[in-house]
C-alpha cells in the first residue's frame, strides 16, 4: 500500500485534498484510482488507513477511513553526522539509515574530504537527499521523514553537538572504548560522527575529543564509510530495545 506523509493533523472522517505533487504519483506512477487504499502519517506522526474519494484532475480527495494505533519511531534520536564521501556514497547512507531508524543527517565538510560542492551544487544535492530520505521512509514505514540538513563545515558541527547527550565519534585510532561501553540508560539523543573516506584526521579527532565526544572503535576490522553509520545505528537500536521489539509501544 502507498504510503503518504502529510503536514496537517487528522483523525477518522475528515476529508482532505492530496497536493498536486503526491496526487500525481499516485495517479500517473501507481496507477490508482477511485476507492483505492492508501496510507497517511500526519503531523502527528500518527498512522491511517485512507481512501481516494474524488479526482478533481490535479488533486485526490482523500476520505480517513481508519486509525492504526502503533508506534514505530525509536525514541533513542540518533543524528549522523557524515564526512561527506565521494559519487552516491551520502545517499547510500541516508536510504539504508533512514531504514534502520535514523532521526537526521547532516553531511560534513571534512579535511578529508574530496568532494567540492559549491553553494548551488549543495543545495541541489540536499534537495536530492530529502527526496531519498522521505521515499526510504515510505519504504520501511517510518512515522515520520528524517531531515537531511544543509552541508556544514567542521566547526559548524562542533558548534551543534552541545544539543546532544552523547556525542560518539568512530574513529580507526581508538583501541579501548567500544559502544558496549555506553549506557543508553538516560540517553535521549545522540550524535554519531563519520568521517569520509580514509577517515578523520588526528587533529579533527583530537578536536572532538576536546569537546567532549567519545571515541569508539567499531573492532578490528575497518568499514567502509558508507557502511560504519548503518552498523552503528543498528547495535545502538538493538542496545536501547527498538530492534528487539521492546519499544514498540502502542501510540
Amino acid at each position: 500500500m502507498a504510503r503518504i506523509f502529510v503536514d496537517k493533523e487528522l483523525d477518522v472522517g475528515n476529508q482532505f485534498a492530496l497536493n498536486v505533487e503526491d496526487s500525481h504519483h499516485l495517479k500517473n506512477v501507481l496507477r490508482m484510482r477511485k476507492n483505492s487504499l492508501v496510507q497517511i502519517v500526519d503531523g502527528r506522526k500518527r498512522e491511517f488507513t485512507a481512501e481516494i474519494f474524488e479526482d478533481t484532475g490535479k488533486q485526490l480527495i482523500l476520505i480517513i477511513r481508519e486509525h492504526q494505533n502503533i508506534r514505530r519511531e525509536p525514541q533513542l534520536q540518533i543524528s549522523v553526522f557524515q564526512g561527506l564521501p565521494k559519487g552516491d556514497k551520502m545517499e547510500q547512507v541516508i536510504m539504508r539509515c533512514t531504514e534502520i531508524g535514523a532521526s537526521s543527517f547532516i553531511p560534513v565538510i571534512m579535511q578529508r574530504s574530496v568532494v567540492n560542492l559549491n553553494q548551488q551544487k549543495a543545495v541541489k544535492k540536499q534537495r536530492r537527499w530529502q527526496k531519498i530520505a522521505y521515499s526510504a521512509a515510505c519504504q520501511s514505514l517510518r512515522q515520520t521523514v528524517p531531515i537531511v540538513r544543509e552541508v556544514q563545515s567542521f566547526g559548524q558541527m562542533i558548534e551543534s553537538l552541545a544539543d546532544y547527550d552523547e556525542v560518539i565519534l568512530l574513529y580507526e585510532g581508538e583501541d579501548k572504548q567500544t559502544l558496549y561501553d555506553l549506557n543508553l540508560k538516560s540517553i535521549k539523543k545522540v550524535a554519531v560522527i563519520v568521517g569520509p573516506e580514509g577517515g578523520l584526521t588526528q587533529s579533527e579527532a583530537d578536536c572532538l575529543k576536546s569537546c567532549g565526544s567519545r571515541s569508539i572503535s567499531l573492532g578490528p576490522r575497518i568499514l567502509r564509510t558508507e557502511t560504519a553509520a548503518i552498523a552503528v545505528i543498528s547495535i545502538l537500536l538493538y542496545c536501547s530495545g527498538d530492534l528487539r521489539g521492546i519499544s514498540n509501544e502502542k501510540m
